[in-house]
């Protein structure tokens, strides 16, 4: 379409805009009581109605038999449809939200588009916008290639991206396609892909997501990677507004692999006083009342809140800009509206302020402050809100455009990046306009680079591309070089650690490159320790504890760094089980028993290298008896004690293990074993027998019948054994110690013992033992 061409379409379209009622046609079309199609979605508050009117359907192919309208709003997001009609003169499409600026209409031939169109609208609450004759033009003919953008790029399971398809025409022209591709995924058990270009991710894991129109095609790879969502970011955290104004917010995931991802459109936003303020899909709160609301952004099991505060505040002035400025004929100028308010705060209210021309022949201008040009003249531009207007002059000259610059004129960037590009026209009376929201941008590789109706131009692949920005018959033009991708951030994992002094940790560096795809860089990075006396780091991010304290690891690869917190922790350096008790120990198999000093009078501890201590439960040791024929092990509360089993040397470990470390404290034992030669004696009655007691030492050592050693500290006793006494049992005095005698008298059967006490010069202790005598009387 030339300049003329979309002059007159938007006189066209602003005429039905201010003279259609709700519910009505417009003039210079069918009524509404003409035949033709109707779609009808579920009932909003805040949505109108558009009607499309084909007075010339001789423009389009007959070949065309469906028609298909998508209404996207100001940020790209579809907010109507994609709806699906029969071809008819007039088709209605009712309860279109007021959010959409952007109406896009495709021309099918049962599945296949052969046309499209695209205009914007403004839908007002209520009120019914005509379009008549929307514009159509043949793209079975004229795609050259579809580019999907961004062409690679990594989300978390259960999050989202938007996906752009970018049509190539013949004629160098581009146009979103995004809602008329056909979309899929390689892997649907990966990431799914919807019928408008939104990825979510499945599983980790790779796909391809193709766009598909007739025979052309464009792909992009989606990484979906095991990092999930640990926490949210709400921005602004507690900001305050005047009643009847907006506040949007914006929800930023944090994820366990640290990096950061917008899900402000995914999240469910909610307002706990529906009354104050409510918000919508899109993280937009618009107060109704003063007073403070929670707003809550939610994400699966995870939310985060901010605080919106509504005060009374009221609308002192407002501020129209830019003021006393001047444009050519058939362009456009942005004005902007900032309210200042009772408490001397000020706000941002275009997109809420009533806008105004005074002179609507020369000059009209759209909800959100878009003025255009119709006719040189001069206007006033109001914008009201909350019952204060202010004014800018803006005047329209005859001028018209001579030439375009565009700026930066040349330019480098790496894949993946992107860059924005400005266009200022220059008119015939040498007065300048910037131009770069109303030219059509396009260009010349796709393969290389594509732009956006704002002029934001975004690497696809490497080489050099010409942007050009048209306005009507005049054209300017810059060069993009895009080189290869560099890198943007380093993530250096573990993020945080803590190591015992003296061990090792693997640290692994990332690189996540401009053009969203990530490398394992960890031998090709520069790594760094800020505190070498804490820990050193070798060349391939191996750290090395050398001291107890806290450093950070740090790895640089192409121009980025990134770090990570490594703290040392003191080292233990033995087990201490008994604590100052003497170390070595003698074990006693006798009568006696086992010295009850053996036993640790203190709870077992780890001693650390600064002099730390940490308390062990006993219940943690691991105690192992190197000689089990010596001594064995059994509980005494929850503490392995030794038992001594028989006569010898060996020693018993005690072991912990601490932070993967095994620390033994090794217990030297000897057992000395003071026995009866013979355990249980049987005499028959009138006669004696002798009982024997030897020593045996740990060293092998014998000492033979020690009660009749000379000049021995001995004491021989008898003891009754119940039920029995000791009448008729004596010990027989002149003969060798031990000897006991039964009279004839003695029942058969009766039962007693001898017990010995014996001081051993070599343990310098008494020793005990006792051995079971039995008298037989046949």
């Amino acid at each position: 379409m030339d300049f003329l061409s979309r002059k007159l379409a938007i006189c066209l379209l602003v005429v039905f805009i201010v003279g259609c009622g709700g519910g009505g046609g417009g003039g210079g079309g069918s009524s509404a009581s003409q035949s033709g199609s109707t779609a009808t979605v579920s009932g909003s508050p805040n949505t109108g109605t558009i009607v499309l009117q084909q007075t010339l359907l001789r423009a389009v192919p007959s070949s065309v038999n469906l028609i298909r309208c998508t209404g996207f709003d100001s940020l790209g997001a579809t907010r109507y449809g994609p709806q699906t009609f029969n071809k008819a003169p007039r088709i209605e499409l009712v309860n279109v939200s007021t959010a959409v600026t952007r109406l896009q209409i495709e021309y099918l031939q049962d599945d296949t588009v052969v046309g499209m169109g695209v205009i914007p609208v403004v839908v007002s609450v209520g009120e019914t916008v005509v379009v008549a004759e929307p514009a159509f033009e043949d793209v079975n003919v004229v795609v050259d290639s579809i580019v999907v953008t961004p062409v690679q790029s990594t989300l978390a399971k259960g999050t989202t991206r938007q996906l752009t398809a970018t049509g190539n025409f013949s004629d160098g022209t581009q146009q979103d396609l995004t809602g008329s591709v056909t979309w899929s995924s390689s892997a649907g058990n990966i990431a799914t892909v919807s019928s408008t270009g939104v990825v979510t991710g499945v599983t980790p894991g790779t796909s391809t997501i193709t766009a598909r129109l007739g025979n052309r095609s464009g792909a992009a790879e989606i990484t979906v990677s095991p990092a999930t969502v640990v926490s949210l970011v709400l921005t602004p955290p507690s900001p305050s507004i005047a009643n009847g104004t907006t506040q949007q917010f914006a929800a930023t995931a944090v994820l366990t692999d640290n990096t950061t991802q917008d899900v402000t459109a995914l999240v469910e936003w909610t307002s706990s006083q529906a009354g104050v303020a409510a918000i919508d899909g899109n993280g937009r709160a618009t107060s109704l009342s003063t007073g403070q609301t929670p707003v809550t952004a939610r994400l699966g099991s995870v939310s985060s809140q901010a605080t919106l505060t509504v005060t009374q505040a009221v609308v002192t002035s407002i501020q129209v800009s830019p003021a006393g400025s001047t444009i050519a004929d058939g362009l456009s100028r942005q004005f902007e509206a900032i309210a200042t308010f009772s408490d001397l705060s000020t706000q941002d209210v275009t997109a809420v302020a009533t806008w105004s021309s005074s002179q609507t022949n020369a000059v009209i201008i759209a909800p959100g402050g878009l003025a255009t040009a119709l006719d040189p003249g001069t206007t006033v531009v109001s914008a009201t809100f909350g019952g204060v207007t202010g004014q800018a002059d803006l005047t329209v000259t005859s001028a018209t455009i001579s030439s375009i610059s565009v700026t930066p004129q040349i330019r480098s960037i790496a894949n993946g990046t992107t860059q924005q590009f400005t266009a200022v026209a220059t008119l015939t009376d040498n007065s300048t306009q910037d131009v770069t929201s109303q030219a059509d941008w396009s260009s010349s590789t796709s393969a290389v680079a594509t732009v956006d109706g704002n002029g934001l131009a975004t690497s696809v692949g490497q080489g050099q591309t010409a942007i050009t920005a048209s306005v009507g018959s005049v054209s300017g033009q810059a060069n993009l070089t895009v080189t290869a991708a560099v890198a943007a951030t380093i993530t250096v994992e573990p993020t945080t650690s803590s190591i015992v002094n003296g061990t090792t940790l693997q640290y692994r560096a990332t690189a996540t490159f401009t053009d969203s795809s990530t490398q394992d860089v960890t031998d090709r990075a520069s790594w760094l320790s800020s505190q070498l006396a804490t820990a050193t780091v070798a060349p391939d991010g191996l750290a090395t504890a050398t001291e107890a304290g806290v450093t950070t690891i740090s790895a640089s690869f192409g121009g980025q760094i990134g770090s990570a917190s490594l703290t040392v922790t003191p080292r233990a350096t033995r087990l201490e089980v008994f604590g100052n008790v003497t170390f070595e120990r003698l074990l006693i198999k006798d009568g006696s028993g086992v010295e009850a000093t053996f036993y640790p009078s203190r709870i077992p501890k780890l001693i650390f290298e600064n002099g730390d201590i940490l308390e062990l439960n006993p219940e943690e040791l691991v105690a192992v008896s190197r000689d089990t024929s010596v001594v064995q092990l059994y509980p005494v509360g929850n503490f392995p004690a030794p038992d001594p089993v028989g006569a010898g040397q060996t020693f018993i470990d005690y072991s912990v293990t601490y932070q993967g470390t095994t620390f033994t404290e090794s217990l030297p034992v000897s057992v000395t074993v003071f026995r009866a030669r013979t355990p249980f004696v049987q005499i028959l009655a009138g006669n004696s027998v002798t009982c024997l007691f030897d020593i045996l030492r740990p060293n092998g050592d014998v000492v033979a019948d020690v009660a009749n050693i000379q000049n021995a500290d001995v004491e021989i006793t008898l003891l009754e054994r119940s039920p029995h006494n000791l009448s008729g049992i004596t010990l027989v005095s002149g003969a060798a110690l031990g000897t006991v005698e039964a009279s004839g008298s003695v029942e058969n059967g009766k039962g007693f013992f001898l017990k010995i006490r014996y001081f051993d010069p070599v343990l310098d202790r008494n020793l005990e033992a006792v051995t079971s005598v039995t008298v037989l009387n046949l």
